[in-house]
């Protein structure tokens, strides 16, 4: 990649295209495409920096396209160059985070001045995003190393010295183990949720049957829900094959039950699943919670948020399950639905369509599950 930078023109009249290129190529490495879908391609297999757009062009183009241009990489500085320009466009292109809106024709100067600008907005925040990794990294090893020593003193005191300790002391050390694996988890959970929201997760898909990954989500939660005397409802199951990421559908069915457990006092949690036609898997998780009013499903679905105001009196965390929940889902390309009525439960339904081959950039394939499944993160959000 240039130090200076990567450019890509998306134009397809030959004069505005030439004299663009004639004005940036001495000071960036130029890329250009005359359809919208050609530009997509470009940027599968090119780190671009800045795109200069034109509207109106054959095939994708307009606001369709400058959509999947941040879909791709949000950060692309786009910088808009049309001569069909209107209000309406004008308006759309602020709300996709447009850098410019340059009209034709257009001063070399102006284009410049606008490019350099663009491309130093995106080299900022690529230092910040860098900042911001190692930050998470060294705060990650300064969170567990010493929760890690203190659960290990815990526990060893708790086995050497048994025999010695008070009911009252054999309480307190409990409760700092448990507590301590409580915090480890949160702290775990924020990170993943931070590598998931940066594309740093990668997505890996094989066959595998849904119906043992149900079951055995039952055996083990089984103790908890016993212990809270709420019902762990399964369904009737039959084979539920289903191509895609294991261990995210394992992390957002534990994320789930757990949550509805956590907000649910008394009655039951019921999971079904069944195969659609078009081989999508389908998830329903209902309980008999505490629910939530309609105006704060969206609210509690983006996270850090509790939907009651007065359950984070009642139940400790801070919102990050059900966030957690639709970063998963977006990851393998499924949706969420979720009613709920405050006072009497909730339901959430998940489609899961099955992954024909690994999406460019984000994983491989694998014909062979990971035995390692990555454990479960506590929840956090009402459900």
């Amino acid at each position: 990649m240039s130090t200076l930078g990567n450019v890509l023109i998306v134009e397809d009249e030959a004069g505005p295209a030439l004299a663009l290129k004639m004005i940036l190529k001495p000071y960036y490495e130029v890329y250009s495409a005359q359809r919208g879908e050609d530009a997509l391609e470009i940027l599968k297999t090119t780190p671009i920096d800045v795109i200069t757009l034109d509207l109106r062009m054959p095939g994708l183009c307009g606001m369709p396209l400058l959509t999947k241009i941040k879909e791709h990489d949000p950060d692309i500085e786009v910088v808009v160059i049309t001569g069909y320009g209107s209000l309406e466009t004008a308006v759309e292109s602020i709300n996709l985070k447009v850098f410019a809106y340059v009209a034709k024709p257009f001063d070399v100067l102006e284009i410049l001045e606008t490019t350099k600008r663009a491309l130093h907005k995106r080299r900022n925040l690529q230092r910040l995003r860098s900042i911001k990794e190692e930050f998470f990294a060294n705060l990650t090893h300064e969170f567990r190393t010493p929760l890690s020593a203190i659960m290990g003193y815990s526990s060893i005191l708790l086995e050497d010295q048994a025999n010695q300790l008070t009911d009252e002391q054999r309480h307190a050390l409990d409760r700092i183990r448990m507590n301590s694996h409580e915090l480890l988890a949160c702290v775990e959970g924020i990170f993943f949720l931070a590598a998931l929201e940066a594309g740093e997760v990668p997505v890996t898909a094989w066959t595998f049957d849904a119906q043992h990954v149900l079951e055995s989500l039952a055996k083990k939660h089984a103790p908890a829900f016993a212990e809270k005397g709420v019902a762990l409802e399964l369904g009737e199951l039959g084979h539920l094959p289903i191509r895609t990421d294991e261990e995210k559908v394992v992390r957002l069915l534990d994320t789930l039950v757990l949550n509805a457990l956590k907000f649910t006092e008394s009655g039951s949690v019921r999971v079904d699943a069944t195969l659609l036609g078009d081989g999508s898997l389908e998830l329903h998780v209902r309980d008999t919670g505490i629910g939530m009013r309609p105006n704060e499903v969206s609210e509690v679905l983006e996270g850090f948020k509790q939907g009651d105001p007065t359950a984070r009196k009642r139940f400790r965390g801070i919102g990050l399950g059900l966030r957690l929940v639709t970063r998963l889902l977006a990851s393998i390309s499924g949706d969420l639905e979720v009613e709920s009525t405050l006072g009497s439960g909730s339901e959430f339904v998940i489609r899961i369509p099955p992954l024909e081959v690994a999406t460019p950039g984000v994983g491989a394939e694998s014909e062979q599950p990971n035995p390692n499944v990555a454990p479960v993160l506590a929840a956090e959000s009402p459900a």
